[in-house]
């Protein structure tokens, strides 16, 4: 489980950090170049992460899902992120947290 949670992470973190470094860097760098290389520049990159995005989302959906799903199955609560040890409770929904 320990190994699937560091894959979905990783699936979607590097994800994000792809969208972000596009809309972030890529594209204001693109935006001042001359019209030419910034149409052959933005045309080359569509093309690549247009194959590759839409398999991504797909997997980071897919894997998402399946987390979802494990957490349930594991914790009919919905709470993966309540640990048994009295010391360190963390609690899922803040109306459980002692007062």
């Amino acid at each position: 489980m320990h190994l699937f949670n560091m894959v979905t992470l990783f699936v979607v973190l590097t994800l994000l950090g792809v969208e972000f470094s596009v809309s972030a860097f890529v594209n204001p760098a693109a935006s001042r170049l001359e019209p030419e290389s910034h149409l052959k520049m933005l045309s080359r990159s569509a093309l690549v992460l247009g194959k590759v995005m839409p398999v991504w989302y797909t997997v980071s959906t897919l894997f998402l899902g399946i987390q979802t799903w494990l957490c349930y199955r594991t914790n009919r609560n919905l709470a993966c992120c309540q640990h048994q040890d009295k010391e360190h409770l963390h609690f899922a929904y803040a109306s459980e947290v002692p007062r």
